[in-house]
């Protein structure tokens, strides 16, 4: 089963002159939109990338698929010829807050199955909300969402290796005998 990092989100926090109204209309009043305490743009029109400024520092970074892009991403904004005038420095560096990653096993799924594979665990069902399974791991924030159609979803997950860790563990539970091949 190959797991694809779908999306990360990371922060950190910046120092320097935090005017998120400057700020704003330094990086063009059609890329950035304000809410309460923060900015939120895009580095780029095309990209599926947003980035959110606090007015406390802090920066998230929603989108990128690895923490490569993500620092790419911070670098990019810092160095903007229009943030020059603040002077913005990380002050702590950049990490990850929640990874989100998916697979396919590649066969569709017996609800009935997963279902009573899971039950002890807990697992939620709720067509209303998802046409799948949500099953929380554990005592942790990670969930994984599983549909019938065979697709595994992992968020929550702090680092990837608990989210490809977690994938992998549902996926051998959930044994040739859980459906047929697509």
């Amino acid at each position: 089963m190959k797991v694809t990092i779908e999306n990360l989100t990371t922060a950190c926090k910046v120092g320097g002159n935090l005017d998120l109204d400057s700020i704003g209309r330094a990086l063009g009043e059609g890329a950035v939109q304000r809410f309460g305490s923060g900015l939120r743009f895009r580095p780029s029109p095309d990209s599926e990338i947003y980035v959110f400024m606090l007015g406390d520092g802090n920066v998230k970074i929603f989108g990128p698929s690895s923490m490569d892009a993500s620092s790419k991403v911070l670098k990019s904004l810092l160095s903007m010829p229009e943030m020059t005038p603040f002077s913005l420095k990380v002050m702590e560096p950049l990490r990850i807050q929640e990874v989100i990653a998916s697979a396919d096993m590649g066969r569709k799924l017996d609800p009935k199955k997963v279902y009573e594979e899971f039950k002890a665990e807990g697992i939620v069902v709720d067509p209303s909300e998802l046409p799948g399974f949500i099953l929380r791991i554990g005592n942790s924030n990670v969930e994984v969402l599983i549909f019938p159609e065979g697709k595994l979803v992992s968020r929550g997950a702090d680092n990837i290796m608990d989210a490809v860790s977690t994938l992998k563990l549902v996926e051998s539970r959930l044994g040739p005998g859980m459906g047929h091949a697509v």
